[in-house]
Order: structure tokens, then sequence, then C-alpha cells
């Protein structure tokens, strides 16, 4: 029964698409006047919500440490792979660093442009509140990169190391592999941020792998 809670699991994350071009969405709400109340990377919630993530409080004290421990593993499973996507994380934390200077909003995703496998209609912590989608970082060709400083203004730091890992393999998964949408990039995010086991991460990681055609960090 758990081997097949597993798999429909993993299949389901395989089965949907989302809009290209995002480096990483969150579940944002706001007051009245506008001001963010509540931001999370989508990513978070989602691999809750389908069981891979821990079911626990909204921001975990542990995503930093499983996110820092997922990459020591990485270098050991895919020393090339690790090494590409270092690059990509330095790009990203770079260009966080460069938008702390001005405030700046992305636009809103309207929803029909992205399939979701759950989105919260209210506010996590605010059912009177609706909750939106809206880009965090966002990509134009293969250079530019956008930051909604705005939307990371006083994050805490689990949902920016989230973050940064979300967009680097967005990044590394488009332009190595050809993977244009997201949902390669927004697993690889939840199976490192969860508090799985080594053994349990490879298996999840393996199976993201082969369901993208990757083999050894490599395309078929």
């Amino acid at each position: 029964m758990k081997k097949y809670l597993f798999l429909t699991v993993c299949i389901t994350i395989f089965g949907y698409t989302a809009a290209a071009d995002n480096g990483g969405g969150a579940i944002v709400c706001r007051n009245k006047k506008g001001k963010v109340t509540y931001a999370e990377l989508y990513d978070l919630w989602e691999h809750r919500r389908l069981g891979i993530s821990n079911r626990t409080k909204i921001e975990q004290e542990t995503t930093s440490k499983n996110i820092a421990e997922f990459i020591a593993y990485l270098e050991s499973w895919y020393p090339q792979l690790t090494v590409a996507l270092e690059i990509e994380i330095i790009k990203i934390e770079n260009a966080i660093h460069d938008s702390n200077k001005e405030l700046v909003e992305l636009p809103e995703i309207p929803e029909t442009e992205i399939t979701l496998v759950e989105f919260p209609a209210r506010c996590p912590i605010n059912e009177n509140a609706t909750a939106t989608y809206e880009a965090l970082i966002t990509f134009t060709g293969d250079t530019q990169i956008d930051v909604s400083s705005a939307l990371l203004h006083n994050r805490p730091k689990s949902t920016i190391d989230a973050l940064v890992l979300r967009a680097a393999s967005y990044n590394l998964f488009r332009l190595k592999f050809n993977l244009i949408d997201t949902r390669a990039a927004r697993a690889f995010t939840g199976i490192a941020a969860s508090s799985k086991s080594r053994s349990q991460k490879r298996a999840l990681l393996e199976q993201l792998f082969n369901a993208n055609h990757i083999v050894d960090g490599e395309s078929k």
C-alpha cells in the first residue's frame, strides 16, 4: 500500500505543467492596503500537500538544513551536475542581492497561464483574505533574471534558500536538459527541502531523473 501511494505521488508530480520562464512563484496574501502579510514558496506548499514533504508548520526551521544536506548528497551522487547547479545558485544569489537595492514587484501571474496541483482559495493565515499566485523570480532568455524583491523583503531564510534552489535548478534544467516547464525544478526543490532520509531522497531523485530521461546527471 505504501509503495502504491509513493508511486501515485510521483506520477502526480510529473503529470502537470506550469508556465515557462517562471523561476519560482509564491502563495501571497495582502492586507487591504496591498501590503504583503504572507508569502510562501509554492513548491514547499505543494509538496507538503502531496505528502512528499513534512506536513508541519508553514515555515520549517529545518528547511535550510535539509537543503544544505541534500546538495552535499548530490555532490557525491552527481558531481558534475552539482558543479553546474552551484554556478546557477551563485547567479540567483547575486540577482537577489542586487535586487535588494530597491523594492521591485513582478506582475501577478494569471491563473490561466499556470496549472497547479492545488492552490489555496483562501490565505493560509487568514481565511477572510484571498490568496494569489505571484512570481518571485522570472527568466528572460538565457541571462536576464528578474527578482520580486518586494515579496522577498523580510522573508525567512528557509524561504530564500528554497527559492534559490528552485530558481537555480529550473534554470539549469531548462538550459541543460531543455525542460522548459517547471515541474522538474518544483519536484527537485520539494525533495531537497523535505526531511526524508538520504536513501529516500536518492530514490525520489532517481525517479525524477528517469521520468525526464536524465542518466548520471546527463541527458539520455
